[in-house]
């Protein structure tokens, strides 16, 4: 999910610096980017482009729009929104199963924590140790990410790591 995040903010600005310095070669660096995002098969990923483009888009022909134009897009934003109201059980469903699966993989994070604060798990550490875990919860991918960067960098590296990892964030 973060690489996709990455992508796709890589990519609205890889088109907005052509749209503004006419460097139109940026246009096909954008769709690559764009591309990667979806290579990455991220729900959320593939969220924050389209909300990306959707909102880049918008700023760029809204002040052009006559009043037609505007009281359509508000149209299309309200059946949008009507139609997510209308399916919320299967989003939340997909919302709620990624969600608990990320709580579980936190557990093991926290459980891992205790055990080993200072040196983590150590690089592929966290690939060796989760399988044992993951078939006692009964979690269907065999060695599954941490899903949280903090936790990937503690793990991989240790309580510094994850504290210098917090900082650059911050």
């Amino acid at each position: 999910n973060t690489a996709a995040g990455y992508l796709g903010i890589c990519s609205f600005l890889a088109y907005a610096i052509a749209l503004q310095y006419r460097r139109w070669w940026l246009v096909l660096i954008g769709v690559l980017l764009a591309f990667g995002v979806y290579s990455t098969h991220s729900t959320a990923g593939l969220i924050l482009l389209c909300v990306l483009y959707a909102a880049g888009i918008l700023m760029l022909t809204w002040p052009k729009c006559n009043t037609l134009m505007r009281s359509s897009f508000i149209v299309a934003v309200v059946i949008v929104c009507l139609l997510v109201v209308w399916n919320h059980g299967i989003i939340t469903q997909i919302l709620g199963n990624s969600w608990t699966n990320r709580v579980i993989l936190w557990n093991y994070g926290l459980t891992s924590f205790q055990e080993r604060p200072l040196q983590g798990l150590g690089f592929g550490g966290w690939e060796l140790n989760i399988q044992d875990y993951v078939k006692q919860v009964g979690y269907t991918r065999p060695s599954p990410p941490p899903h949280n960067t903090i936790i990937n960098l503690w793990s991989q590296s240790g309580l510094i790591a994850a504290v210098l990892g917090v900082l650059f964030i911050v």
